[in-house]
């Protein structure tokens, strides 16, 4: 059972490690995360990639920029292929896509340029996101820190990490 309890505790260590490294530093230093879920910068930037996203000024984006924006509530990534500085706004193509986006962008809408990305971190993210890793997220919270609070009973003892 000790063994069992301190598994437990390096595994959700080493998660809480991971998560910090990939989701919640890049956030220090000004990046923001976001899952890549189709197919369309395909093969620059594969499915269930995690981009990282840096705040740009309309003035500096420029062509083949890759960048994040905001159209109909959803999140995109895609190449910036046309730029109309007298409408501010952007024409974009995803790299697998054979035709430009249909609809122009308001510069407006512009979340960032995409500075790097890693291929299959934004699965993780995705299904953090979701309902069910919502959830298996928060029960294993919960037992993390009923372990570290209530120590077992063993044989009629308390158990503690000194007992051996």
């Amino acid at each position: 059972m000790k063994e069992l309890c301190n598994l437990y505790k390096m595994v959700f260590s080493i998660v809480i490690i991971v998560l910090t490294a990939f989701f919640v530093c890049p956030l220090l230093f000004g990046y923001t995360a976001y899952a890549i879920e189709t197919n369309s910068m395909e093969p620059t930037i594969p499915t269930g990639s995690i981009v990282y996203i840096e705040k740009t000024s309309s003035q500096d984006l420029k062509l083949n920029d890759i960048i994040t924006f905001e159209r109909a509530n959803k999140i995109i990534t895609h190449r910036v292929v046309g730029i109309d500085d007298m409408n501010n706004q952007l024409t974009t193509k995803g790299d697998a896509i054979k035709y430009n986006d249909e609809e122009k962008i308001s510069v407006t809408h512009v979340k960032g340029e995409v500075k790097y990305s890693i291929p299959l971190i934004g699965y993780g993210l995705m299904f953090l996101k979701s309902i069910e890793g919502t959830i298996m997220s928060i029960i294993l919270i919960i037992l993390y820190i009923i372990s570290i609070v209530f120590p077992r009973k063993v044989g009629g003892h308390l158990y503690h990490e000194n007992n051996k």
